[in-house]
């Protein structure tokens, strides 16, 4: 059992031990069953937020009080944090956020949840609570609301997408018609919710192992069309995927390596998607980089290009414009530059501005081209040339 589990049966029993009835929900429960590691662990309990507070500061626990409308607090354990929510139920909703009122019925607070697999509950002795069937939709693989699709996406448009992440993560059963036609026609509410929401969800969705299904059901349903309308290169994403499994066993994935597969052939710039879905400096950084790809185009392994390529951009990265590359449909030879990517060694580049600036050339943006054209005849001589070689080369280029 992992330490935030054991953090969780702590916080259980001393809630239990005031007279407040506490479980385990959501995600640590479904994880658990299926043998998915558990890193974050929500509680639910009977007590009032006040009330979890007092009974908490009382046992010398840190609580923070990051949702009191909506009934939750975070117990702060050892730098970890686990959020204690009261039981609800829903009073009114528009499509992104929701009044509630305190309950201690569990049933009434488990109805209010998106999917079957996420209204489970276990108590500290390991008794599982069930009202929809999650357990065996868990096990088949099966995403389904509860209850009504239509009325739990209209509580909540972001259901909307959450159902296709989990779909990509933990689907093996087809969606139903009524389901995805519920999807379809709750599309357009997409647009009410905040941009970070909606980036959050499809990163986490272009996470999962392989999303080329559920990015297909999407696009079928014209879903893909009210957040990113240029996102239709399935079959690069297809091609993405399998070079991934296939030559990049056991690294992490990029998202937005896979959304610039989605892009191929379509006009949209690392701007346009900052713009649209709030990315950081960093991701809008990556996804430009990736968007114009050294390598792209090159259907052969051109050694000068792959090495000025790992200097520039680091092994990792470019091996990430070697997979997307290839994806796009380039026939490159893997093994070639595989092998010489294994054997890179970074060099360092032995000139610098203020060496073309001693040669009397005024500071300005001529200084940087120099420099980079000295930086790639560097390169394209394998790195060999020393810094008066260097020198030498750039005064006859300021010369001429």
């Amino acid at each position: 059992m992992s330490d935030i589990e054991n953090y969780a049966l702590h916080l259980i029993k001393i809630l239990g031990d005031a007279g407040y009835e506490t479980r385990i929900v959501g995600g640590a429960v479904r994880d658990a069953l299926l043998g998915i590691p558990v890193s974050d662990v929500d509680l639910a309990t009977t007590a009032h937020p006040e009330k979890v507070i007092e009974i908490l500061n009382t046992a010398k626990i840190k609580t923070v009080p990051t949702g009191l409308a909506h009934g939750t607090i975070t117990a702060v354990m050892e730098g970890r944090g686990l959020e204690i929510t009261t039981l609800r139920r829903d009073i009114a909703t528009d499509g992104r956020h929701a009044t509630v009122s305190f309950t201690d019925d569990w049933h009434e607070d488990a109805a209010r949840r998106d999917f079957t697999m996420n209204a489970l509950s276990r108590s500290a002795d390991g008794t599982l609570y069930d009202y929809f069937g999650g357990l065996d939709d868990a096990k088949a693989g099966r995403i389904r609301f509860v209850g009504n699709a239509a009325q739990r996406i209209q509580e909540d448009a972001l259901r909307l997408l959450r159902f296709f992440r989990f779909y990509a993560w933990l689907g093996k059963v087809m969606p139903d018609e009524e389901t995805l036609a519920a999807c379809s026609a709750a599309a357009p509410m997409l647009k009410k919710l905040s941009r970070e929401r909606v980036w959050k969800e499809v990163k986490r969705l272009l996470s999962a192992p392989d999303p080329s299904d559920s990015w297909m059901l999407m696009l079928q349903n014209n879903i893909v069309a009210e957040f990113l309308p240029e996102g239709t290169n399935l079959a690069t994403l297809c091609n993405l995927t399998s070079y991934e499994h296939a030559r990049m066993v056991g690294k992490k994935t990029n998202p937005l390596l896979r959304l610039t597969a989605l892009l191929h052939g379509q006009k949209c710039d690392a701007v346009t998607l900052k713009e649209r879905f709030a990315l950081s400096v960093d991701e809008t950084q990556k996804i430009a980089q990736f968007l114009k790809n050294p390598l792209s185009g090159q259907h052969e392994t051109d050694l000068t290009t792959l090495s000025f390529t790992l200097h520039r951009y680091g092994l990792d990265l470019t091996e990430e414009f070697l997979v997307l590359n290839m994806a796009c449909g380039a026939q490159f030879n893997w093994d070639s530059a595989r092998g010489m990517l294994e054997k890179w060694q970074p060099k360092t580049f032995p000139l610098k501005g203020e060496d073309i600036l001693g040669m009397g050339l005024p500071p300005g943006p001529r200084v940087g081209e120099i420099l980079h054209a000295v930086e790639e005849w560097w390169v394209a001589q394998n790195f060999v040339p020393s810094h008066a070689a260097c020198i030498e080369y750039a005064k006859r280029m300021i010369q001429n």
